[in-house]
């Protein structure tokens, strides 16, 4: 990461600049299946909840130029079952002009070690006041895989595993973008 880089807790005056780094892979990749750009009001929404759930959200700015060079952030796997409340499903998205310089790496790292361990003194900074922070006993990464991408798609797994994931399954043909499925 650039040596003038934090990753620091996301803001709601952040949403406008996470829209825009959102919006860039609506229209220009499969690594979300959204086909239109989610209004600027249900980001903060999503934001808000989950702050409200004890769920990290986070950013990467540049400290000089306090441009926002990325997002992350956890949400739960499935709220509507009681026994997977402690599986969250993380999103991480990096502006298209900071990639390949460790920005999701960084991201990544803190976005788990907050997860996995809220109580650290370190981490308290990343909940809202009041709110008890959610422990993940489980964190996944769900991944859309590009076969015009790194590796045949396959590069962005590759990446995952040097954290620690592994591959669970594969759900195949179940989305579809730029009639790719």
């Amino acid at each position: 990461m650039a040596s003038k880089a934090v990753i620091r807790p996301a803001t709601v005056q952040d949403i406008p600049k996470i829209k825009a780094i959102h919006d860039h892979y609506v229209y220009n990749s499969v690594l979300t299946l959204h086909s239109e750009p989610r209004a600027e009001e249900d980001l903060r929404r999503r934001f808000l909840v989950t702050a409200e759930r004890g769920l990290p959200y986070i950013v990467a700015q540049d400290e000089e130029s306090r441009h926002i060079l990325g997002f992350a952030y956890a949400f739960p796997f499935n709220r509507k079952v009681v026994g997977l409340s402690q599986t969250v499903e993380i999103n991480l998205f990096c502006h298209p002009n900071y990639t390949r310089q460790h920005i999701a790496r960084h991201l990544l790292e803190d976005l788990v070690a907050i997860l996995k361990r809220p109580s650290n003194s370190g981490h308290a900074t990343f909940f809202r006041p009041g709110v008890r922070p959610h422990q993940a006993a489980q964190v996944i990464a769900c991944v859309g895989i590009d076969e015009l991408g790194p590796k045949g798609g396959l590069g962005l797994i590759e990446w995952y595993k040097q954290f620690g994931f592994e591959e669970s399954g594969r759900l195949k043909k179940v989305g579809c973008k730029f009639n790719r499925w």
